[in-house]
């Protein structure tokens, strides 16, 4: 067990864990000023899901996506500098890593996105790439 320093005890609130963001049949979007979970669990079946870390408040040094398309799209939009890597598979779909090249910044977390896209698209993306 860790022993975390008096002050941080006991700040993480109950079940900022992991949280889920579904669409089905619809759209759901995560933009503008949110607290983003360390896990997240996108799923989007035959609709949109949107995650838009560019004005996020985050918690950690890493942040972990599972994201699963499926006959629908999952686009992560990331900030500049941001260190992403992707993993995972797409059948009948793609997936896309859209990050504009540059410097890593040391203030933003790793992001690290597992993909499965089945008939969809898993995007992830920066605002400057994502214009072209």
């Amino acid at each position: 067990m860790t022993d975390f320093p008096q002050e941080l005890r006991g700040q993480r609130r109950p079940g900022r864990a992991g949280r889920w963001v579904v669409a089905v049949m619809g759209d759901a979007r995560r933009r503008g000023r949110w607290e983003a979970a360390p896990a997240i669990r996108a799923v989007a079946v035959m609709g949109d899901v949107v995650l838009d870390y560019s004005g996020a408040l985050f918690e950690g040094p890493e942040i972990h996506v599972v994201a699963l398309a499926l006959m629908g799209d999952v686009v992560i939009v990331v900030p500049e500098g941001m260190h992403v890597e992707m993993s995972g598979a797409a059948i009948m779909g793609d997936k896309n890593l859209r990050v504009a090249p540059g410097p890593t910044h040391l203030g933003l977390p790793r992001l690290r996105v597992r993909a499965v896209a089945v008939m969809g698209d898993v995007t992830v993306q920066t605002p400057r790439a994502s214009r072209r």
